[in-house]
């Protein structure tokens, strides 16, 4: 097989993965971090990890319900940024390797440094997210 043949078939093959990614967030909470949460009765209980799940169970009170609520918002936030960051790598690699493929090797250079920055920017704030969620969880832990 060719070069240009595989240059071809890249961009389906990176589309054939986001879409994978994206499924798998979105039906089964694959993704970094992996919350989900669950209201219960009186109690919420925020699943933590995709193989390997830890389990909170909180109290839901007036007195922590806003804290509560922030917490819901926060894991569907983190889920949300997932998708849009795999959808955004995808479409920034498709570029990429269209670019390549037409040997425009200015555009090439400037797109894969945009997209390398952006990503590790990205990173970055997938972390603190996690970590703030991270925080609250044992904030209202203590609570109980």
């Amino acid at each position: 097989m060719g070069t240009s043949k595989r240059i071809k078939r890249a961009p389906i093959c990176i589309l054939a993965i986001t879409i994978g990614l994206v499924l798998l967030a979105y039906l089964i909470d694959f993704y970094p971090g992996g919350y989900s949460f669950k209201e219960v009765e009186n109690r919420v209980i925020v699943e933590k990890g995709v193989f390997k799940k830890e389990t909170y169970s909180l109290p839901s009170t007036t007195k922590n319900e806003l804290q509560i609520a922030w917490l819901d918002t926060s894991i569907k936030n983190l889920k949300t940024d997932w998708l849009i960051r795999v959808i955004s790598v995808g479409a920034i690699l498709i570029g990429i390797s269209h670019y390549f493929e037409n040997k425009k090797r200015a555009i090439l250079i400037t797109s894969s440094s945009i997209g390398i920055v952006m990503a590790i920017l990205l990173y970055f704030l997938y972390l603190r997210d996690i970590g703030y969620i991270e925080s609250l969880l044992m904030t209202l832990s203590k609570i109980q």
